[in-house]
C-alpha cells in the first residue's frame, strides 16, 4: 500500500530501494530520468492543453507579470493570465521561465511577445498589470498591451514613504532591532516563551516586518504590542543580561575620559559647542560622595589604571591612603587568624633548579574598543610617580603603584610585568642586606648594597634574581638612544612633515613619541612607529618647537631631539553679498589662525578687473559703482613673510534693475495677456522677466526677454496671483510686482427643466468646465406683476419657490467666481402648473340638491372641469373661468356625493381631491303606539320613501333619558323598553341619513301604564352571556359571566340540596362546601331590581379528586371562540433573551417558536397559519402562554410547551364544546315578531348549556 501511494516517488538510495524490493520485488522504482524527462513534460502537456482549450474561450484576456529572484540568485519572469467565464474570474500560471539576460524592458517584451504567441492569446489583445518599475512599463510599452500599475504595489509604494519618515523609522527601527535579536537568539527565544507562560500569554513569535508589505509593518507593531510584556521581562532577565562584574572598574576612567573628550576645541561649531557644554555639565554631576570613592577604589586596584591620572594629587593619594589603611586591616586579621607558632621556621631552601625559565614572550593582543578609547591614557608604561611622606612607609603598595602601567587589553588574566627604567651602559640594583646576585649565566656576588652590570645593549630588557626579602626577580631595561637626521620634509597651512633615523639598531617594539605645542599653549603629543610622521591640525602660520622621543615596547624613553618649523599662512575663503543691491558687493572674511601681513583683494568681471591692498586688520572691503545684472569674480591673497596664498575666485552677481509697470491687455477663461515697461541700464541677455503665478499647479516660472507675456493654460473662473520680476544673473530677482487677476467662468450648459409645481420651477444645468472653489450660480426673473428676484445658488440645480401658479417665467442663470467675476448669461423659458383649487360643498339642508363654491387660483385659468359621483353614478360640467360656483340638483336623498374640482390652463391639468357631501335623508311616516304597558312601549311609524336601503337609519330618543343615546334601527318598530312605570315620556323619531344628516323629526307625547299584567310577560331582564369556569378545586367551583346593560343583579343556583340559589352584583362567583369529584348542574340568572328573573343558563363542572395531582392544565373553548394555553415557567432568572420555547400539538406538529425572545413563525405548520397569537408583554414576567383561534371540534387534545435551558415542559388538555351564540338574544327578530302578532311579544328562552371540564382523571367524573 506504502509503495501506490508513493508510486511516483523515485529514490536513489540503496537502502530505501532494498526496502521497496524485499517489500514488493514487481514494483520498480521510477527513476530521476525518468520524472524529469517523461512524467513530468507528459502531465505539462496535458494542462498545457487544458489551460489552451480554457483560454480558446474567452474574448479578452489580461495578464499579470513580475520578475523574482530565488535564494539561490538565480533570476526568474512569471506570467499569469486571467479572465471571466460565466461571470467567475479564472486565473491560470502560464509559465515561469528563467531569464538570464539582462532585466531589460526590450528583453522583457520580447518574453512577453513569445508568451502571446505560444498561448495563441496575440487576438485577444491583453491587458497588462505589473509593478512600478520602469522597465516593467517599457516592456508593456514595446509589446503594445494596454498597461497597468498594481494598485497593490503602487500603494506599497505610498505607504513606504510614510514609514520612511523619521519619528516613524526610528520606532520601527528599534522594534525591528527587538525582534530581530529574539529570532537571532536561541537562548532569548527560550526565555521569550517561559515569560509568555509566566504571563499567560500567547506563545507567539515576534515578527519582523517586509519592505514589500506595508502591512507587515503594521503586523510586527502589533504583534510587539501583544507580546511587550513579555518582551520587557525578557530583556531585564538574568539570562539575557550581559556580566556587571568588572563594570565598576571601567566607570570612573570613561567618566574622566568623556569629560576630557569633551572639551570644546577651536574648530568647533556653536552647536557643537553647546552640545559637549551640556554633555559635560550633566557627567560632572553624576557619581558623587561615596558611590565616587567606591569606583575610584576598583579603578586604582586594576594595574591598568592604577596611575589614577584624572585625580588631582591631593585627591589621588587620599586614594590610595584608603587603599593601604584596608590592606593594612585585612592583613591583621588574617595574621590573627593564623596563630603563627613562634620557632616554626620554614627552613626549605628553593633549589636553583627549580627557578622556572621566563616564560615565551606572549603574543600582543588586539586592542578593543576599550582599548581605542582609553588606551593613549592608560597605555602601557611607566606609572606616573607621584610618591608622598605616608606612601613611602608601604612598600608593597609602592611597588605596586611606581611600576609599569599594564595597558589597556581586551580580554582578562593579563600578566603584570614590573619593570623599571635604568641607565643606557649600565644597571644599579639596591637589594639592602643581600649577600649574593645573578644575572642571566653569570654570577656576580657582592656584600654592598649596589651592584653595576655593565656591557648591556641599549632598549633591551634584561632578567635578575636577586636573594632579597623584598623583590626576589624583576626585568629591567635599558633606554633606547635619541634619533638623528631630523628634519622637515614639507609644509603646509595645517601640516609639518618631518623625517629622521634611529642611531643604534631598531629593536621590536621600538616607537617614537612626538611634542609640540599650539599658540595657545594646547601641548600635543603622538606616539608614531615609523621614521616619518606628519603632524596635522596645526595652526597656519604659526612657528612650532618639535620633540621627538624614542621609546621601547616597555615604556623606556631615550633622550628627546628638538627641530623647530613654520607652517604655511591658510587660504581665506571671502564671503560675497551683494546686499540686496544692483551696484555693490560686499567682501567678508575671517582673520587666518597664526596672522598675516597684509590681504590683496582683487575683483573682475567680463572685460573688466580692479585690485585693492588692505591692512592686516581689516575683514570685510565694499566695491561699489558696480553695473547691475553682472557677474563678478573675487579673490583674497593672504601674504605672510614669503608665503603668497591665494584662495580660489569666489563668484557673486549684483540684483537686476526693476521693470516697470504691469497692464493687462487681454482676458478670457483660459488666459491672460500682460504688458510692463522694460528694465533699463542693464546688458541685453544678462537678464530676463520671470512671470509666475499661483495656483500654478507644478509649472514653473515663464521666462522671457520681452515686455509682454501671454499667460494661457489657465483654469476658468480662478482667482490667480501674478507675479512679475527682473531675473539676473545666479538666479537674482528684483522687487517684485504683484498682480491679482481672476480668469472668466465658462457659461453653463444644458439648461434644462427638471420639475413644475403650482409655486416652483426646478432648474438643472452643467459646469463646462471644472467647477472651481467659490463658484456660484445667479438666477434672475420676472413675476407677471413686475417684480424682479433674483436667487445666488453654490450647486448645479436651484428650485425657485413662490411663483405665481400658470405663470410664463424667463430666467437667466450667469456664472459667478468667489471674487465676482461674471460669464456670460444663460436663459430659459418656463411655465408654472396652475394651482389645484379646492371646491367647498353645502347641501344646504336639501335632500335632493349640492352647492360647490371655489375662489381662483393665482395666475388664472382657461376652464374648470366640475365632476360629481355616488356609487355607479357620475355626472361632468365644464365652466368658464370666471365662473366660482354651481349647484347639482335633482340628486337622490340619503346619498353620499364625491366632487372633484380640474383647473385648466394651457397643457396644464389640476384636478383637487375628492371632496365628500351628502344630502339630506327623506321624513319618515306618522308614528303609531302599537303596545304599552308599565315598563316599555312598542312603537310604528311609515317608512321613510325615495332613498336606498341600508344608507339611512331610523333614531328614537326620548326625554327623560338618563343619559342614555339615540337608539337606532332599520326597521320601522321599534320597543322602547327599560321605562319607568307611570312616568310622562317626550319620544322623538328622526331619520338619519350619511355623515349623520337627520331629517325633521316628530315627537309624540307618552306616559307608562302603572298597573297592568304582571312584569314578567313584558319586560323580562336579558339572559346572562359568555358563562364559564374560573378555575375548580376539591371543594370549590369558580365561574364568570358577561354584564348584562340594565341588570342590577344576578342569581347563581347548584343542584345541591343545602346551598340552594345565592345573588350576587358582579359577574363572578365562587361555590364552596361542595363534595369533591362530584359532577355540579351551575345556573346563572339575570335579576331585575323588583326580582324578576331572566331565563337561567346552566353549565355542569367537575370538582377535583382528593389527593390526586393534576398531571395537566385544562382549558375549555368553543367552537369559533378562542382559547388561551397558559405556559410560563417557575425558574425566578430566566430571561427571555436566553430562551426558547416551543409549542406542540398532539401530532407533533408546529404551532409556534419563541427563539430569544423573538417570535418565529418559519417553520410554522400552515393548520396554525394566523390562528396563533402571543403576549410579548408577557415573556419578562416568563409568561409564554399562546392563544388560539377560530377554534373546532378538531383543536381539542393535548398541546405540550417546552422550555430550555430550564428544560420545562407543560401540558395542556384543551376541550371544545359547542358555541354559546345559540343562547344570545336577537331584538330584531322578536321585536319583528311581536310587530306581525300585533300583542302577543313574548322572550325565546335559550337552551341549556352543558359543559363539563375534565380536571382530573377520575373515571367517575
Amino acid at each position: 500500500m506504502w509503495c501506490i501511494i508513493f508510486a511516483k516517488v523515485y529514490v536513489e538510495n540503496t537502502g530505501f530501494r532494498f526496502m521497496i524490493n524485499t517489500l514488493d520485488p514487481r514494483y520498480v522504482i521510477p527513476t530521476r530520468s525518468y520524472m524529469t524527462d517523461k512524467a513530468v513534460p507528459r502531465i505539462y502537456d496535458k494542462v498545457k492543453d487544458d489551460v489552451k482549450s480554457a483560454l480558446s474561450s474567452a474574448p479578452r484576456v489580461a495578464l499579470t507579470c513580475d520578475g523574482w529572484t530565488s535564494r539561490a540568485t538565480e533570476a526568474f519572469v512569471t506570467i499569469t493570465c486571467h479572465y471571466v467565464d460565466e461571470w467567475e474570474l479564472m486565473s491560470h500560471v502560464l509559465q515561469t521561465r528563467a531569464m538570464h539576460e539582462s532585466h531589460t524592458g526590450s528583453n522583457i517584451a520580447e518574453l512577453l511577445k513569445a508568451a502571446l504567441e505560444e498561448w495563441d492569446l496575440v487576438s485577444k489583445d491583453p491587458a497588462i498589470v505589473t509593478d512600478n518599475a520602469a522597465n516593467m512599463s517599457v516592456a508593456a510599452e514595446l509589446a503594445g498591451m494596454l498597461h497597468f500599475r498594481c494598485f497593490a504595489h503602487t500603494l506599497n509604494l505610498a505607504s513606504q514613504r510614510a514609514l520612511k519618515l523619521p519619528a516613524v523609522a526610528r520606532l520601527l527601527g528599534r522594534v525591528r532591532r527587538i525582534s530581530t535579536f529574539f529570532k537571532r537568539s536561541i537562548t532569548a527565544s527560550h526565555v521569550l516563551r517561559q515569560k509568555q507562560k509566566l504571563l499567560e500569554l500567547p506563545e507567539h513569535k515576534l515578527i519582523t516586518d517586509v519592505v514589500t508589505r506595508w502591512n507587515s509593518a503594521h503586523d510586527m507593531l502589533e504583534r510587539f504590542l501583544e507580546q511587550q510584556p513579555a518582551v520587557s521581562a525578557a530583556l531585564l532577565s538574568n539570562e539575557l543580561r550581559k556580566t556587571e562584574k568588572e563594570v565598576c572598574i571601567f566607570v570612573a576612567p570613561l567618566h574622566a575620559q568623556l569629560i576630557q573628550d569633551f572639551q570644546e576645541s577651536r574648530a568647533d561649531s556653536e552647536i557643537v559647542k553647546e552640545i559637549k557644554a551640556a554633555i559635560c555639565q550633566d557627567l560632572s554631576k553624576r557619581y558623587m560622595d561615596q558611590q565616587k570613592e567606591t569606583m575610584y577604589v576598583c579603578s586604582a586596584l586594576d594595574p591598568r589604571f592604577k596611575a589614577l591620572p584624572f585625580l588631582p594629587d591631593d585627591e589621588r593619594e587620599e586614594i590610595y591612603l584608603r587603599i593601604t589603611a584596608e590592606a593594612r586591616r585585612i592583613q591583621e586579621l588574617f595574621q590573627e587568624e593564623a596563630k603563627v607558632i613562634p620557632g616554626e621556621e620554614d627552613n626549605h631552601v628553593e633549589d636553583k633548579d627549580d627557578i622556572p625559565a621566563s616564560p615565551p614572550p606572549k603574543k600582543k593582543k588586539d586592542l578593543c574598543c576599550l582599548a581605542d578609547l582609553l588606551g593613549s591614557t592608560y597605555s602601557a608604561g611607566p606609572a606616573v610617580r607621584h610618591r608622598t611622606t605616608q606612601a613611602q612607609a608601604e612598600e608593597e603598595m609602592s611597588s605596586f603603584r611606581f611600576v609599569m602601567n599594564l595597558g589597556v587589553m581586551c580580554g582578562r588574566g593579563a600578566v603584570c610585568q614590573y619593570k623599571t627604567n635604568i641607565s643606557t651602559s649600565d644597571i644599579t640594583v639596591f637589594v639592602g642586606d643581600s649577600s649574593s646576585c645573578g644575572v642571566q649565566n653569570a654570577n656576580i656576588t657582592s656584600t654592598q648594597t649596589s651592584i653595576t652590570v655593565t656591557g648591556l645593549l641599549p632598549g633591551n630588557t634584561y632578567f635578575l634574581k636577586i636573594n632579597c626579602t623584598t623583590v626576589c626577580c624583576a626585568n629591567y631595561s635599558t633606554n633606547p638612544t635619541a634619533v638623528t637626521n631630523l628634519s622637515v620634509d614639507g609644509y603646509s597651512e595645517t601640516s609639518i612633515t618631518l623625517s629622521w633615523q634611529q642611531q643604534d639598531v631598531q629593536q621590536s617594539g621600538y616607537s617614537y613619541l612626538l611634542a609640540f605645542k599650539h599658540p595657545n599653549g594646547t601641548v600635543v603629543e603622538k606616539t608614531v612607529s615609523n621614521t616619518r610622521a606628519q603632524l596635522l591640525s596645526l595652526w597656519s602660520a604659526s612657528q612650532y618647537n618639535i620633540s621627538i622621543i624614542t621609546q621601547t615596547a616597555g615604556g623606556t624613553k631615550s633622550d628627546p631631539q628638538f627641530i623647530s618649523a613654520c607652517s604655511k599662512p591658510s587660504t581665506v575663503i571671502p564671503k560675497l553679498d551683494n546686499q540686496g543691491s544692483n551696484d555693490s558687493v560686499l567682501v567678508t572674511w575671517d582673520h587666518p589662525v597664526g596672522g598675516v601681513d597684509m590681504y590683496i583683494l582683487n575683483i573682475s568681471s567680463e572685460g573688466w578687473s580692479s585690485s585693492v591692498v588692505l591692512n592686516f586688520t581689516e575683514q570685510n572691503h565694499t566695491f561699489s559703482q558696480l553695473k547691475a545684472a553682472t557677474v563678478f569674480m573675487v579673490t583674497l591673497t593672504t601674504v605672510k613673510a614669503d608665503f603668497w596664498e591665494t584662495s580660489d575666485s569666489v563668484k557673486m552677481a549684483t540684483y537686476p534693475n526693476r521693470q516697470g509697470n504691469v497692464t493687462i491687455l487681454l482676458k478670457n477663461t483660459h488666459s491672460v495677456l500682460f504688458q510692463w515697461d522694460k528694465a533699463e541700464g542693464m546688458t541685453a541677455g544678462s537678464f530676463n522677466y520671470s512671470l509666475t503665478y499661483w495656483p500654478s499647479y507644478n509649472t514653473g516660472p515663464n521666462l522671457t526677454h520681452n515686455n509682454t507675456f501671454l499667460l494661457d493654460g489657465l483654469q476658468s473662473g480662478t482667482s490667480y496671483n501674478v507675479s512679475l520680476a527682473t531675473v539676473g544673473p545666479m538666479g537674482f530677482q528684483s522687487e517684485s510686482v504683484t498682480v491679482h487677476v481672476t480668469t472668466n467662468p465658462t457659461a453653463v450648459t444644458n439648461l434644462s427643466v427638471d420639475g413644475y409645481s403650482e409655486t416652483s420651477i426646478t432648474l438643472s444645468w452643467q459646469q463646462q468646465d471644472v467647477q472651481q472653489s467659490g463658484y456660484s450660480y445667479l438666477l434672475a426673473f420676472k413675476h407677471p406683476n413686475g417684480t424682479v428676484v433674483e436667487k445666488t445658488v453654490s450647486n448645479t440645480r436651484a428650485q425657485l419657490l413662490s411663483l405665481w401658479s400658470a405663470s410664463q417665467y424667463n430666467i437667466s442663470i450667469i456664472t459667478q467666481t468667489a471674487g465676482g467675476t461674471k460669464s456670460d448669461p444663460q436663459f430659459i423659458s418656463a411655465c408654472s402648473k396652475p394651482s389645484t383649487v379646492i371646491p367647498k360643498l353645502d347641501n344646504q339642508g336639501s335632500n335632493d340638491s349640492v352647492l360647490v363654491t371655489w375662489d381662483h387660483p393665482v395666475g388664472g385659468v382657461d376652464m374648470y372641469i366640475l365632476n360629481i359621483s355616488s356609487e355607479g353614478w357620475s355626472s361632468s360640467v365644464v365652466l368658464n373661468f370666471t365662473e366660482q360656483n354651481h349647484t347639482f340638483s335633482q340628486l337622490k336623498a340619503a346619498t353620499v356625493f364625491m366632487v372633484t374640482l380640474t383647473t385648466v390652463k394651457a397643457d396644464f391639468r389640476e384636478t383637487s381631491d375628492s371632496v365628500k357631501m351628502a344630502t339630506y335623508p327623506n321624513r319618515q311616516g306618522n308614528v303609531t303606539i302599537l303596545l304599552k304597558n308599565t315598563h316599555s312601549v312598542l312603537f310604528q311609524w311609515d317608512k321613510a320613501e325615495g332613498m336606498t336601503a341600508g344608507s339611512f337609519n331610523y333614531s328614537l330618543t326620548y326625554w327623560p333619558s338618563y343619559n342614555t343615546g339615540p337608539n337606532l334601527t332599520h326597521n320601522n318598530t321599534f320597543l322602547l323598553d327599560g321605562l319607568q312605570s307611570g312616568t310622562s315620556y317626550n319620544v322623538s323619531l328622526a331619520t338619519v341619513g350619511p355623515m349623520g344628516f337627520q331629517s325633521e323629526s316628530v315627537t309624540v307625547h307618552v306616559t307608562t301604564i302603572r298597573i297592568l299584567l304582571p312584569l314578567h310577560l313584558f319586560s323580562e331582564p336579558d339572559l346572562v352571556q359568555n358563562l364559564q369556569v374560573g378555575s375548580t378545586a376539591t371543594n370549590s367551583i369558580s365561574v364568570h359571566w358577561a354584564k348584562v346593560d340594565r341588570v342590577p343583579k344576578y342569581v347563581v343556583g347548584v343542584n345541591s340540596n343545602n346551598l340552594g340559589k345565592k345573588t350576587t352584583s358582579g359577574n363572578s362567583m365562587t361555590i364552596d362546601n361542595l363534595m369533591p369529584s362530584t359532577p355540579y348542574n351551575i345556573s346563572v340568572q339575570s335579576s331585575t331590581a323588583d326580582d324578576t328573573e331572566g331565563d337561567p343558563v346552566r353549565l355542569q363542572v367537575c370538582t377535583v379528586l382528593i389527593n390526586e395531582v393534576s398531571l395537566q392544565d385544562t382549558v375549555v373553548g368553543f367552537i369559533g371562540d378562542s382559547a388561551v394555553l397558559p405556559c410560563s415557567s417557575t425558574e425566578p432568572d430566566l430571561k427571555p433573551q436566553d430562551t426558547d420555547v416551543h409549542w406542540r400539538d398532539k401530532n407533533n406538529k408546529i404551532m409556534h417558536s419563541i427563539i430569544r425572545g423573538k417570535d418565529l413563525v418559519a417553520g410554522q405548520d400552515r393548520w396554525y397559519k394566523n390562528r396563533v397569537e402571543t403576549f410579548p408583554d408577557e415573556y419578562l414576567r416568563r409568561n409564554f402562554s399562546i392563544k388560539l383561534n377560530n377554534l373546532t371540534h378538531a383543536n381539542a387534545g393535548k398541546y405540550n410547551c417546552y422550555i430550555t435551558p430550564s428544560n420545562e415542559q407543560k401540558t395542556i388538555q384543551l376541550i371544545i364544546n359547542e358555541s354559546t351564540s345559540e343562547t344570545e338574544h336577537k331584538p330584531s327578530d322578536q321585536e319583528n315578531q311581536a310587530a306581525d302578532s300585533g300583542a302577543d311579544y313574548i322572550w325565546k328562552s335559550g337552551p341549556l348549556l352543558l359543559v363539563c371540564i375534565v380536571v382530573a382523571l377520575n373515571a367517575d367524573c
